[in-house]
């Protein structure tokens, strides 16, 4: 249970910081030089660094909950794992655990208990290190294009990237390895007279390697298609301002590095344009097919007080007791709640998610209407013939009486109808699963994947709103 209370200070935030971006691009088509057979190939080669910044919202969050301003506490509910139950009232009343109950009973719809005596210890501060840096992006990759017969152009290409810099946050105050013990149970902090301080720093990294192929086709004038395919591998020891920020374990961050939470290794893609020779209707299909992102698998506890519940367990083998209380046996592997000194600790992002198929159809007819008469365009004066020549010389824009030739008269309107249908054939598209081994839903998919993709913007297909969905769109221009 998360307890604030606020007092109202105001702060400016500068945001007027300017960034640079170095960077090189150059390409070569073997064969320029002959201008008697035009190349049809092109090699391009780039790289270069830039910055990302530092998020505003994270700035927003370090002033508002900076202790003074507004008081964020949390008050832990002793659990007992072997009895999931409600506690009764004589284990509400024990000694270690009287002065929670009493104030978390006092909790109704209609009114709030008084807060002012809950110590700093249970508080919890944002700070941003002062010595943080912006994230710096290193890029650099090449394509080749070739053009083919029958108006095809092949495309391939490499590039690579390279994060540093990348933000994070670290319980600062959490207490120290070692230190919980039955003596004291609660641990010891750095600094004992206060709760946790989790501290935006900028100590991650991120790196991602992509192979690309593709091609444009420009059949004919009624029939183009245009498709992708990439091999990709991302990984990180933080998810970045987006993502997972905490480490397992703010003092040892050695076993961090691994899969990116949206690390998508294969991708295809194939979009296209098709004119119909009826009733002047088009079509653009939009296919996506991928493979599922990784996923974290945690405990669900907090063994070691900061407050996060990123704990990460151990395999347990095949040969694990399953009905122990500390080992779950899963379709992703056995493991172990509480792992023993000595054991490897499962990778960030160990689970496979589900992959996703996605069929988007516009079909469109643009109408045109009412007139712009430009007028008459007045023609030219005859040429005077010259001396002893003919006579025969037509007048530019003279029309068959030898009149002037009108102008063609433009269209005043222009309107656009359309269907856009959103995962067409109802594919079911699966969020990533529950990771939390304690939890009953651990495994199982709660929503579905987000959006399917759209056009006119990437409208989405919210998660609420079912598989599929159909959108009219009527567009006028004048």
């Amino acid at each position: 249970m998360m307890v604030t209370g606020s007092r109202a200070k105001w702060h400016r935030i500068d945001s007027s910081n300017h960034l640079s971006f170095p960077r090189i691009a150059v390409a070569w088509s073997p064969g320029a030089a002959n201008s008697a057979r035009p190349p049809k190939m092109v090699i391009r080669f780039g790289t270069g660094f830039f910055y990302n910044r530092f998020s505003e919202n994270n700035t927003l969050q370090s002033i508002r909950f900076n202790g003074d301003n507004v008081l964020q506490t949390a008050i832990i509910e002793p659990f007992d794992p072997d009895n999931p139950l409600p506690p009764t009232v004589d284990e509400q009343d024990a000694l270690g655990v009287r002065g929670i109950y009493s104030l978390l009973n006092q909790w109704s719809p209609t009114s709030v208990p008084d807060v002012s005596n809950i110590p700093p210890t249970q508080q919890t501060v944002w700070q941003v290190d002062p010595n943080l840096q912006i994230p710096t992006v290193y890029v650099i990759g090449t394509q080749v294009e070739r053009q083919l017969p029958r108006n095809i152009t092949m495309f391939a290409g490499f590039y690579n990237i390279r994060i540093v810099h990348v933000i994070r946050a670290r319980d600062v105050n959490a207490p120290l390895p070692g230190t919980i013990t039955e003596l004291t149970k609660n641990g010891i902090r750095p600094d004992p007279t206060r709760g946790e301080i989790y501290r935006y720093e900028a100590s991650a990294q991120f790196n991602q390697r992509q192979f690309f192929i593709g091609f444009n086709s420009r059949f004919s004038r009624m029939f183009q298609l245009n498709g992708n395919y990439s091999l990709s591998k991302s990984t990180n020891d933080a998810d970045g301002q987006g993502g997972q920020l905490f480490p397992m374990n703010s003092y040892d961050l050695t076993g961090e590095f691994g899969r990116s939470s949206f690390d998508i290794r294969q991708r295809f893609t194939l979009f296209g344009t098709i004119n119909l020779p009826w009733w002047k209707v088009v079509l653009n299909p939009f296919v996506v097919a991928n493979t599922g992102p990784g996923f974290n698998i945690t405990t669900g506890q907090d063994q070691n007080l900061d407050r996060q519940f990123v704990e990460r367990p151990s395999l347990a083998g095949p040969n694990a007791d399953c009905s122990a209380r500390t080992i779950r046996c899963t379709r992703f592997g056995n493991f172990n709640l509480t792992p023993l000194p000595g054991e490897t600790i499962i990778p960030r992002n160990f689970g496979q998610a589900p992959g996703g198929f996605v069929v988007n159809l516009r079909v469109s007819r643009t109408f045109t209407f009412g007139t712009i008469n430009r007028g008459n365009a007045a023609a030219p004066a005859k040429p005077a013939p010259a001396a002893g020549g003919s006579a025969k010389v037509a007048a530019i824009g003279a029309g068959p009486n030898g009149g002037s030739a009108a102008v063609p008269s433009e269209k005043r309107y222009t309107l656009n109808v359309g269907l856009n249908f959103q995962n067409l054939l109802n594919h079911v598209n699966l969020a990533p699963p529950v990771g939390n081994l304690s939890s009953p839903n651990f495994g199982q998919s709660l929503a579905l994947s987000g959006t399917f993709g759209g056009f006119g913007g990437g409208a989405p297909g919210s998660t609420g709103a079912g598989n599929r969905r159909i959108y009219a769109q009527v567009r006028l221009n004048f």
